[in-house]
């Protein structure tokens, strides 16, 4: 494997794993031993996708796990990176075509309607 696409493997697992953090090139590109260029460049090449979109991406990901479980939206976002809701809520809707509040009322109501059609067999 390639020396750029090892350091952009080792580049997506510490945006992953710092997702809640302040996540920026500078963040990810010190402990590489590389530029903020370079990483730009190198992220871009690679991933076919911008270092922000990328990073934008996962964080929503991660949100849409979230948006499962019982946590309020407003939790949710500051878990994931966003420091306001109005950002989290414009950049999820960009995302998803919906809001964080709609999307976890579609979860719910696909649960719903799986669970009603949802036949238990039972032995004699």
């Amino acid at each position: 494997m390639p020396t750029s696409e090892l350091r952009i493997r080792r580049a997506t697992a510490l945006i992953r794993d710092n997702l809640a953090e302040r996540v920026t090139l500078g963040f990810v590109a010190a402990p590489l031993g590389i530029s903020r260029f370079t990483l730009s460049r190198s992220f871009k090449a690679v991933m076919r996708e911008s270092f922000r979109e990328y990073l934008l991406r996962s964080r929503i990901d991660w949100a849409r796990e979230l948006l499962e479980g019982e946590r309020s939206i407003t939790e949710i976002a500051l878990m994931v990176g966003f420091g306001d809701l109005p950002r989290f809520d414009k950049v999820f809707k960009a995302h998803t075509r919906m809001s964080p509040s709609a999307y976890r009322k579609k979860l719910l109501a696909f649960d719903v309607s799986v669970g009603a059609h949802t036949t238990h067999v039972t032995s004699p």
